[in-house]
This record gives C-alpha cells, sequence and structure tokens, in this order.
C-alpha cells in the first residue's frame, strides 16, 4: 500500500510534461531536499505534500527558477532541459511555468482589467499611453478564456475570493496557450476560502487540467488532496518517500505518510469538556463585532467561523486588546480583561494574527529574537538581557514545536513557511 509509484507515460502515451532527477539543495547546516526524483504529466493535478521543512517550498521555488538546485539534478520542462544548478527564471517562464502564491498579489482597489494587465503589461500607444480599448478587449478575451464570473469594470474586492484566485491564475496564464505544454503551481490556494469557493476554484482547476494543463497544488489540507488530485507526492526531511495515486489513499494513510507512522484520526467529544470557563465574553461590540457572546473552558477547542469579512479577526483582536470595546465584557477565569494587548498577555492571552508575516514576524532577525521579543522583560537583569538564559529557553521551545532549523540564530525568513 505504501509503495510509491511511478508514472512514466501520460494518459496519451506521451513523455511526462516535468521530470526531475535527483535534485538536491544543500542551505546552511541544513539539506533541503535530497537526490528527489519527481514526474509530473500533462493534464494532471498534482499534490506535495510533508510537514514543516520537508522540502516542499524549496522545490517549488527551483522549479519556478527562484532558487538553483546542487551539483548535477536535472529538470526537463516539456521539450526544455537544464541543469538544477542553472535554473533561471526566465528558463522556466519560457518552459511554461506559472506560480501563483497563497499571497495573491492582486490590487483590491483595482479593476480585473487593471490586475490582469500587471501579468503582461498595458498596451501602449506611439507616444506610451495606455490604450484602454485593448486593455478591455485583451481582459474580456481572458474572462472568457477562464469563465470568470466578472467583467473588466468590476473592481477586485467586489469579486468572491475563489473569483480572485481565478483572477491571478488568468494573469498567470495569459500568455500560456491552450493545449501547448503549461506547468501551474499553486501554494495554499484556498488557505482564505470557505467551502462552497473551494468548490468553485477545484471545478475551475478541473477544467484547465482537461485542457492539458499540469497543475501542482501544495496544500496542508489533505481532505483536499483526496477530492482534487490525480496522484500524491510525499516530501519528509528533504527525501521523496513516494508517490502514489489518489484514488488508492486514505485521509489516515496520507497522515501516516506525511508523520512516518500510522496514526489514529481523534474525533473529541465536545459535551466530555467539563473543565471551568477559561474565558467568558458576554454582549462583546467592537468594529465590525455586534452583540457576541460565547464561553471557552478549560481544555476546549472552539472555532470561529465565517465567511471573509464577518468579523472572525476582529473577534479575536478584540480579546487581545488591539480592538477598542465599545460595550459587553471580556473575562479570563472570571476576572475582567484589561483592555489593551499588555494587559491581555498578563492574563495569559496569546494571538497569531492571520498575516502572520506582516503582524507577528520580524523576518530579518534570528528565531531566539523573534520567540524572545513577546517576553523580553523577564529576560531583563542587571540593566542588560540574559542572553544565555533566553538561548536556553529558545532551544527547549524549538525542539517542543519541532522547528526545523540548523541554528536558533537562524533568520526566520529563511525558515520554510510551516515553521
Amino acid at each position: 500500500m505504501f509503495r510509491g509509484e511511478d508514472l512514466t507515460r501520460d494518459a496519451s502515451g506521451g513523455l511526462p510534461m516535468v521530470t526531475i532527477a535527483g535534485l538536491t539543495k544543500q542551505f546552511v547546516g541544513t539539506r533541503a531536499l535530497d537526490q528527489v526524483d519527481l514526474q509530473i504529466a500533462a493534464g494532471e493535478i498534482h499534490a506535495l505534500c510533508g510537514g514543516n521543512g520537508s522540502g516542499k517550498s524549496t522545490l517549488i521555488k527551483i522549479l519556478a527558477g527562484i532558487e538553483r538546485g546542487d551539483g548535477n539534478g536535472k529538470i526537463v520542462v516539456g521539450d526544455r532541459t537544464v541543469r538544477a544548478d542553472s535554473i533561471t527564471a526566465e528558463f522556466s517562464h519560457a518552459a511554461g511555468v506559472r506560480v501563483v502564491h497563497q499571497d495573491l498579489g492582486i490590487f483590491p482597489d483595482m479593476r480585473v482589467s487593471e490586475n490582469l494587465m500587471l501579468g503582461s503589461g498595458y498596451p501602449r500607444g506611439p507616444i506610451g499611453n495606455i490604450r484602454w480599448k485593448a486593455v478591455k478587449k485583451r481582459a474580456n478575451e481572458l474572462i472568457a478564456r477562464f469563465d470568470i464570473a466578472a467583467t473588466p469594470d468590476t473592481l477586485m474586492d467586489e469579486l468572491a475570493p475563489a473569483m480572485q484566485t481565478q483572477i491571478a491564475i488568468a494573469r498567470a496564464l495569459q500568455d500560456v496557450t491552450i493545449g501547448e505544454p503549461g506547468l501551474l503551481i499553486l501554494d495554499e490556494p484556498t488557505t482564505a476560502l470557505p467551502p462552497h469557493e473551494v468548490d468553485k476554484l477545484f471545478a475551475a482547476l478541473r477544467r484547465y487540467a482537461a485542457e492539458g494543463l499540469s497543475i501542482v497544488i501544495v496544500t496542508h489540507r489533505l481532505d483536499e488532496v483526496l477530492k482534487l488530485s490525480d496522484r500524491v507526492t510525499v516530501l519528509r526531511d528533504g527525501t521523496r518517500l513516494g508517490t502514489w495515486q489518489t484514488r488508492n489513499l486514505t485521509e489516515s494513510d496520507l497522515v501516516g505518510l506525511i508523520v512516518g507512522r500510522e496514526i489514529d484520526l481523534v474525533h473529541r467529544d465536545a459535551s466530555a469538556v467539563t473543565g471551568e470557563v477559561a474565558l467568558a465574553l458576554r454582549n462583546v461590540c467592537a468594529d465590525r463585532v455586534e452583540d457576541v457572546s460565547f464561553d471557552v473552558r478549560q481544555g476546549e477547542i472552539v472555532g470561529i467561523a465565517g465567511l471573509i469579512g464577518s468579523g472572525r479577526t476582529e473577534l479575536l483582536r478584540t480579546v487581545f486588546g488591539d480592538l477598542a470595546l465599545r460595550s459587553g465584557t471580556i473575562r479570563v477565569g472570571g476576572s475582567p480583561v484589561g483592555r489593551t494587548p499588555t494587559r491581555a498577555m498578563a492574563a495569559g492571552i496569546a494571538f497569531i494574527p492571520e498575516n502572520r508575516k506582516a503582524e507577528a514576524a520580524f523576518l530579518d532577525q534570528s528565531i531566539t529574537e523573534n520567540i524572545g521579543i513577546a517576553v523580553l522583560k523577564t529576560y531583563w537583569r542587571r540593566l542588560r538581557i540574559d542572553n544565555t538564559r533566553m538561548k536556553l529557553d529558545v532551544e527547549r521551545l524549538v525542539k517542543s514545536f519541532d522547528v526545523k532549523s540548523y541554528s536558533p540564530m537562524q533568520e526566520l525568513q529563511t525558515l520554510s513557511g510551516g515553521n
């Protein structure tokens, strides 16, 4: 069951769209990829799975030409071949490789047509003026080709999240001819999408694959891997564990492959949680949050659900003291919580925001500095920082949370996304 399969020819009998052979990548103190072999067929949807630090991000960066591999690894895309240590973004683009990142890079206050033209450049007249009729014509062509429910003049922030993702895909693929070799890489494309929007995006991806486009999807949502992909490749600690036909796997199988051992999926009985009330909200009003009340008991996991813009993030920011409370009460352990982040932290509340890179991380600073910054006062001794004690605490936390790094002094921006 757990023996990986290789597909050497696609359904039409042709060669694979992408062949990777012997791909290795070494960073300082860490081997991100170790002799990885992989094939992606024309017209297939191929999922790439693995835990933190497994090598997924490095692999797609090399395919896109953002990073280079080491040694004598080889990459074949369509009829183009390049050594892994010589690949460039120009090579990948010419070979038809396109990447849509988790951060879509769209401009919500601009029109659909303007966002689409950012991928290819605006048509211009002889004196450099933008030819707006040509812009609208080109946008209409792309909207029809990718079956997008919008007009060229629609503002991006008026579109549903799935449509925004389709705009980003159309922008990336607009110069790839239907029926010709092409590879679309999607990095966590459903992170901000509610279930019904995920279904819309998946329907679009299946249409693109049916036209011959190869698609690689990187996601931690295993139910979506099983629902969408034709095959799945699992990476672990930089090595390719294997490639499987998705139809032959269950979610338990896939979890076991990723973590390296059999895992029983546990379903918690909510009625069994009988601990004391740890957090109590009563009639909370703040920003767009209106009259919210609920309790969270010790040992309980509570989910906050809702569409984008429904107030989920604002509710959490209010609990953390980051948004002003208009009315209502918030109590931790029966005591009122002060209305500032400092007082919320003193009460034992921790907050991890949605946009962690922009709002919760110092990317050019080390792991140690990022972990220590939230409790820096506790390390202040005799007019100086007790770096030794901080380092010991950080080493313990890094081990406890299984952070993949070569040193606690490694810069945050060099870690994989999951880390």
